[in-house]
């Protein structure tokens, strides 16, 4: 028997409700996550919202698989007016200040910026605009069945019903076609730097075939480019190898020398013969909006100034009023579109009559079965997509001509300077240029990655924590051989499983903030998440409680947050409001641009320099918070957080209160089944991709040697009781940094420097972790995670990251996972952690074998003010302490969080993502830039990965 659908909203971090026939009823229905509805979302709900005095709708957002798809939107700024432009601001991922056109004896630079957009920056933006907000519901993996007026019939039974619906679904639009726009792409990554210093919008003097032919090329970065083989041509048939073929001959005409094909694109866009009829009401209550609506350049294909178009459309028009204002809109959009049309007889022979008595040069319908739909790259390591679904990958590429036969192409061979009549060439230059800058719309999303060609590279990642998963993944998938060693039985590092007695332990990290870094991952590898893992939502996402019996839920719902805030002192109410406004901007800064992102030379320090200093970098967690905050212990309440990455938030940069924005952006999840399901799941995404994996197989030594004047790593490892020793081009660490250049390359000068500086920096606290199960579950009086404050604050802070002694006072942090994934534990038990900061052994040296127990019977006696006479309940126990951290974990000193994140040890002052005297080491985890954290490692494995295919990949 199929099982029915799980579909989960996001809405306010609760769970979905089950399918019931009772339907959902909303002002606005919002049917498609793509870009229209995007946009929407954005104008009604991002600052600085709606006009005084004018509600937010309640909306509904309805999305087939996840918000965003898997694409990358590129447009020209000239085309936004200013109040787009602050629209789109939130969503630019990439902005280059002009851009260059080239044809045959012509070229041009022209001074207009140009934009790009990525699908994961506008499902951030968007998931975050609605993420804990009563007025909005916001489901994905949700198939709209049916629409009706004002009403959305999903295929699992469920309804929900609007004053209007807005269906932004679908790739074709209606009417007919009469040529096609055809494109293959390959984002490279090169040996040298391409040189390329802005976007290459159309280069034409390429040899012309099947059609009028172009390349399209984009600088991503001083070693990465994308590449399209473009043509507009009469039919719809697409030459991958021949477009490949011709790619390579660009890259060699222009001395590029590839070294990897990291993905690659490929579509068929219709370009119509005339604009389709203005009918964007289906009926009174639904509205066509996005490409299926028209809403689109007919000459292009662009579409984003037209979506943002509509997006302000419903801003400022009253529900009952939009499909006429629509239907309006869509008229003066056909009337504008009206010259380009006619320029289409130009570049394509017309279709045949409709039948007797059709007007001449009509074009009649094509069948449905030959409409063209965008093809999803041939490659095994992109999931194939669902029958009936066109992928919606649009694009915008350049006007001028059209098939052999067009009329401004039948002497194309005049282009190569084959002596046709110069005033053919002027003709087709004349229509051309200018159009040259209308842009480029839509393209398949960087995480996409084709199967690369074989490669004769060899990697090694040592350990399977979360950094050196994702490292390996992305390294395995771009096509190099990637083994991962990991000398425990199980993989995932510090993300380590213990199972007893029906009871399952997390020994290591349990929240997770952005989801998206997550789906980035499994869609490099052209898988989907949500197939492999089903993350629960936490909420409250933390309780805090003093000794005093006071406590503040940490929620989901932003409202209820403020509105707990402003009952302990008004004041504050608006502190807090700019508290967030700030930790936004930080997060924009810190996270959203910085954090993927390797500061290898002092320069790239320097760069953002200005940036920090304007977000006052230099500056406290704590002190930053109480610039906002009066209450004590608000004050706590919004600084801790730098604990769960190892900083004292006295000590710890301003950068740190991103951690805030971040979990009010996406909410915080759990993985069912616990956090170790994840990390399997990320293992046979490994696995399947080709990797190899070798548990139990602890590396001892790394020795260089030089071989065709190239550096190889030779690695001697242990398994099965035996020694081995093999080579690598590179390796990726994911060890910690210390035992990296201490223990794996000791005996190598470099490392010795680099050991020595590493010794004298400063390093997280240690913790004291307790696992236990009960006979009870406590449901009821316990939360997900709490956070049990003791009497100090400050001082304790103090004692634990600068003291030479155990403090007697602790805070606490608990970990009730079972509330949430009562699998966790046997029916009617409890599995529980509660961790304790300590002191490293650099500063405390203690024989925590003597110390543990009484340690661990004082922390129980303290828990019981949230779980009642829980010593007597116990029925499994277990600990950790800072001797295990160093002998289980090699972490040097027992820190749990390697180097402290203060300013002085962040971004270019931390340890580098590649080492600057050892050739092709590389650093991944929690001791290089970003730092620790789950969402730190795995940005970090985004950061080295890029560095390691720069220089390694052929």
């Amino acid at each position: 028997m199929p099982r029915a659908p799980r579909n989960r909203p996001h809405a306010g971090g609760r769970h979905a409700p089950e399918p019931h026939p009772e339907p959902h009823t909303v002002d606005l229905v919002l049917c498609g996550g793509g870009l229209q509805n995007a946009l929407i979302v954005a104008a009604l709900f991002a600052p600085p919202g709606l006009p005084d005095g004018q509600p937010t709708p309640r909306t509904a957002l309805l999305e087939r698989a996840a918000i965003g798809g898997n694409h990358t939107w590129c447009c020209y700024e000239s085309d936004l007016s200013p109040a787009m432009s602050r629209q789109l601001a939130p969503l630019v991922s990439r902005r280059w200040d002009s851009y260059e056109v080239r044809f045959p004896g012509y070229r041009r630079r022209l001074a207009t910026p140009y934009l790009m957009i990525t699908s994961a920056r506008l499902r951030r933006v968007v998931r975050g605009l609605l993420s804990g907000r009563a007025d909005a519901l916001v489901w994905e993996q949700a198939t709209v069945a049916r629409l009706e007026s004002g009403r959305a019939l999903l295929d699992d039974g469920r309804r929900v019903d609007g004053h209007a619906v807005i269906d932004a679904r679908g790739a074709d639009p209606p009417g007919a076609e009469c040529g096609y726009q055809k494109f293959y792409g390959e984002e490279v990554t090169l040996a040298a730097p391409h040189g390329l210093r802005r976007p290459l919008v159309m280069d034409a003097t390429v040899p012309q075939q099947d059609g009028f032919r172009f390349m399209y090329v984009l600088p991503l970065s001083p070693h990465r480019a994308l590449v399209e083989d473009t043509s507009f041509s009469d039919g719809p048939d697409l030459d991958v190898a021949q477009r490949r073929a011709g790619i390579a001959a660009w890259m060699q005409r222009h001395g590029w020398r590839p070294r990897a094909v990291v993905r690659s694109e490929r579509g068929v866009l219709p370009m119509p013969w005339r604009m389709p009829a203005p009918g964007a009401q289906l009926d009174a209550g639904v509205v066509r909006g996005g490409y299926g609506g028209g809403w689109f350049h007919p000459g292009t294909g662009y579409s984003l100034p037209q979506a943002a178009e509509l997006a302000a459309l419903v801003a400022t028009t009253p529900l009952a009023g939009l499909g006429a204002a629509a239907a309006a809109a869509r008229r003066d959009l056909q009337r504008r579109a009206r010259v380009c049309c006619l320029l289409h007889p130009l570049l394509f022979p017309p279709p045949p009559p409709r039948g007797p008595g059709a007007r001449a040069g009509r074009p009649a319908p094509r069948p449905a079965a030959a409409r063209p739909v965008l093809l999803p790259a041939q490659s095994a390591a992109v999931p194939s997509l669902p029958a009936g679904r066109a992928p919606q990958h649009f694009r915008t590429l350049l006007p001028p001509a059209g098939a052999h036969h067009s009329p401004l192409l039948q002497h194309a061979p005049e282009w190569r300077g084959q002596g046709a009549p110069a005033r053919r060439a002027a003709a087709a230059r004349a229509v051309a240029a200018p159009l040259a800058h209308r842009g480029r719309r839509h393209r398949p999303g960087r995480g996409a990655v084709t199967a690369a060609a074989e490669h004769s590279a060899r990697v090694a990642v040592i350990g399977s924590g979360f950094g050196g998963l994702a490292a390996a993944i992305r390294l395995q998938a771009a096509g190099l051989a990637t083994t991962l060693f990991e000398a425990r039985e199980q993989p995932g590092g510090r993300a380590y499983v213990w199972r007893h007695r029906g009871f399952t332990f997390d020994m290591g990290p349990t929240v997770i903030t952005d989801p998206t870094l997550l789906e980035d991952l499994f869609a490099v590898a052209g898988a989907n998440l949500r197939d492999r893992v089903e993350l629960l939502p936490v909420d409250p996402f933390y309780r805090l409680l003093w000794p005093d019996g006071d406590r503040f839920d940490y929620c989901a719902d932003g409202a209820a947050l403020a509105a707990q805030i402003g009952r302990r002192n008004p004041d504050d109410r608006d502190g807090y409001r700019r508290f967030l406004d700030y930790s936004r901007r930080v997060f924009a800064t810190g996270y959203e641009e910085l954090a993927a992102t390797p500061f290898l030379r002092f320069w790239d320090m320097v760069r953002v320099a200005p940036q920090l200093a304007g977000l006052r970098a230099d500056r406290s967690v704590y002190r930053t918070v109480a610039r906002y905050i009066g209450d004590e212990r608000i004050r706590e309440a919004l600084s801790f957080h730098t604990l769960l990455v190892g900083g004292n938030p006295f000590e710890t940069s301003a950068i740190y209160t991103l951690i805030h924005y971040l979990e009010r952006r996406w909410g915080v999840f759990y993985p069912r089944g616990g956090v170790n399901v994840l990390v399997r799941a990320l293992v046979r995404l490994f696995v399947d991709l080709g990797g190899r994996l070798l548990l139990a197989s602890p590396v001892q030594h790394a020795t260089l040697a030089g071989a065709a004047g190239r550096t190889v790593h030779h690695l001697a490892y242990s398994r099965a009781g035996s020694g081995h020793r093999e080579p690598f081009d590179a390796v990726v660490s994911n060890a910690d940094v210390h035992h990296t250049y201490a223990v794996l390359y000791r005996g190598t000068p470099a490392a010795a420097r680099r050991q020595t500086r590493l010794q004298r920096a400063a390093w997280s606290m240690s913790l004291f972790v307790l696992y236990f199960g009960t006979d009870r579950d406590y449901r009821g009086q316990v939360v997900h995670h709490s956070v049990l404050f003791g009497p100090r604050y400050r001082e304790l802070l103090a004692d634990i990251f600068h003291g030479a002694r155990l403090p007697e006072d602790f805070s606490l942090y608990l970990h009730a996972p079972h509330i949430t994934d009562p699998s966790l534990a046997p029916p009617g038990h409890g599995a529980f952690y509660v961790l304790a900061p300590v002191p490293h052994l650099g500063n405390a040296a203690l024989e925590w074998d003597h110390v543990a127990p009484h340690y661990a019977d004082r922390i129980l006696a303290d828990v019981e003010r949230v779980l009642p006479d829980v010593r007597r309940h116990i029925v499994v126990r277990r600990w950790m302490t800072p001797l295990d951290f160093r002998s289980e974990l090699n972490a040097y000193q027992g820190s749990a969080f390697s180097l402290a994140p203060t300013l002085t040890q962040s971004a270019w002052f931390r340890t580098h993502n590649r080492d600057s005297r050892i050739d092709r080491l590389y650093l991944v985890g929690a001791g290089t830039h970003p730092g620790a954290g789950i969402p730190g490692v795995i940005n970090s494995a985004r950061a080295t990965a890029h560095l390691v295919l720069e220089d390694l990949a052929p």
